[in-house]
């Protein structure tokens, strides 16, 4: 079954060329992921009473006919396409009123033991949801392969900011996408992306002490540019993104 919600794209939502912007994009999808796991009773507080949590793994996110607009109503509608007990997939799309598909998602996310930190199985949780098999992209999330000839372009001898904590108690997913923004060229960000793929491999919590980030950007012909963030612990995300022309 196919969960939706009405929404507006707000002020707070947008960018300098009055678009929903890279990072909005990646929280309208954590909320309405949310939103629908509390209407079947596996949403974060009943999961926190467990001592558990959903995490994202992989994301991919794709802008189609065109981006939403400050001030559009638009439709949010997301999915589970079911779960082998360990890794659950989950699709979203955002819709104009007229029915265009103006940005699809696909994900892949597990649960956390939120004492141990590490991963669980969630046979129980995954069983509120009905399944819909339909695929908002023609492609899984994919392992990406980074390349080798990266360079530090951002080096934090600090812990994390404050306010890029979440309620998980780690780095939120959207905040590693505005970390990587602020770095790509303003003519690309004017112009806006195409695809965006993402692997949280590792948590980056408070109590990491550093963190950096790696990037090759290429410019000319294709648009493209790879983003790595790490602390002393590994590399915590990976990210592939290409922009239009």
């Amino acid at each position: 079954m196919i969960y939706e919600t009405p929404f507006v794209i707000y002020t707070h939502l947008c960018d300098r060329h009055y678009r929903l912007s890279l990072p909005s994009t990646a929280q309208l999808f954590q909320e309405v992921a949310e939103l629908h796991s509390n209407s079947v009773g596996a949403g974060f507080r009943p999961l926190l009473e467990q001592g558990k949590a959903w995490v994202l793994t992989k994301a991919s996110y794709r802008y189609l006919s065109r981006y939403p607009q400050l001030d559009e109503e638009v439709k949010l509608q997301t999915w589970s396409r079911g779960s082998d007990t360990l890794i659950a997939t989950r699709d979203c799309r955002i819709v104009s009123k007229m029915g265009e598909i103006l940005v699809a998602i696909t994900s892949e996310w597990v649960m956390m033991d939120l004492t141990k930190r590490r991963v669980c199985r969630h046979n129980e949780e995954v069983k509120l949801y009905s399944i819909d098999e339909d695929c908002a992209l023609d492609i899984d999330s994919p392992k990406l392969v980074m390349p080798n000839d990266m360079e530090c372009v951002d080096n934090y001898l600090c812990p994390v900011e404050y306010s890029a904590i979440d309620k998980a108690q780690h780095v939120n997913n959207a905040e590693y996408l505005r970390w990587f923004e602020n770095l790509l060229p303003s003519e690309w960000l004017e112009s806006g992306p195409l695809s965006v793929d993402l692997n949280y491999l590792r948590e980056m919590r408070p109590d990491d002490p550093s963190h950096q980030i790696n990037a090759k950007i290429i410019e000319g012909d294709n648009r493209e540019a790879w983003f790595q963030a790490t602390t002393p612990r590994g590399v915590s995300v990976n990210c592939h993104m290409t922009f239009r022309k």
